[in-house]
């Protein structure tokens, strides 16, 4: 996969992609502008795909800074559907190395919940 297809544009095409084929090998560089899955999880009636982006602040004087995205998906006759939301928080630099953290360690996250055709799923990140 080359760097343009990696445009966080395009992530709900990333996003099934990683769903129905597995995860790509993650780009050598990690530019501004784009979306990498890093993790995914299929269930019967749900699905995750964990993405890791940019996130632009809202004071344009501070930098950029990493980010990860959570996207639901729910099954429908034409396939995964995605649930029109996302939820993530603050990612590792680098982005793609597992990091460093202390057994002991409690790291904050947060959950993000998304509901529609009858269903509601949560995904729970942090440690």
């Amino acid at each position: 996969m080359s760097i343009a297809e990696w445009n966080e544009e395009h992530w709900e095409e990333l996003a099934l992609t990683a769903l129905l084929s597995g995860l790509p090998q993650p780009p050598v560089h990690f530019k501004e502008g784009i979306s990498v899955p890093v993790s995914r999880w299929v269930g019967p009636d749900i699905a995750a795909v964990l993405s890791v982006e940019w996130m632009e602040e809202d004071e344009p004087s501070l930098p950029s800074s990493i980010c990860s995205e959570v996207r639901l998906f729910l099954p429908s006759p034409q396939g995964w559907e995605p649930t029109g939301g996302s939820g993530g928080g603050g990612w590792f630099d680098p982005p793609f190395r597992r990091p460093e953290i202390e057994p002991d360690a409690l790291l904050p996250g947060g959950i993000h919940t998304e509901s529609g055709e009858g269903e509601t799923a949560s995904t729970i990140w942090g440690g």
